[in-house]
């Protein structure tokens, strides 16, 4: 697994895939909701099965949180679900720094994920 730029509102930052991966298995543990479209719901489906095909990786952010109800139903499961990876911790804190709009980061930054010592 290689690693892709997550993004949302143009602003983002580099993950492992395997924290995307793991993020979806989590959301198809508790349940995919409604409001997702079903092709995000399928593609949860198969990021939460790591059968999402080769090439960046993606959590739809920007198609998924259309309100604040659904951004705050985000950070909830971020905030709350276990993530096994080493890593997690960081790529928590990162992505609701994201979300809470308080990250600015581009895909050509040179702020990559796995080079921080943190991670």
């Amino acid at each position: 697994m290689g690693s892709s730029f997550v993004e949302f509102k143009g602003e983002g930052f580099w993950a492992k895939d395997f924290h995307l991966v793991e993020l979806g298995q989590e959301i198809e543990k508790i349940g995919i909701p409604a409001w997702f479209s079903d092709e995000t719901k399928k593609y949860y489906h198969g990021l939460s099965k790591d059968q999402v095909g080769v090439g960046c990786l993606t959590l739809w952010l920007d198609e998924l949180l259309k309100n604040a109800e659904q951004l705050d139903w985000y950070k909830s499961v971020i905030k709350t679900v276990e993530l096994p990876s080493l890593n997690e911790k960081y790529f928590r804190e990162k992505l609701l720094s994201l979300l809470n709009g308080s990250l600015k980061g581009a895909a050509d930054s040179g702020d990559y994920y796995w080079a921080n010592k943190n991670a």
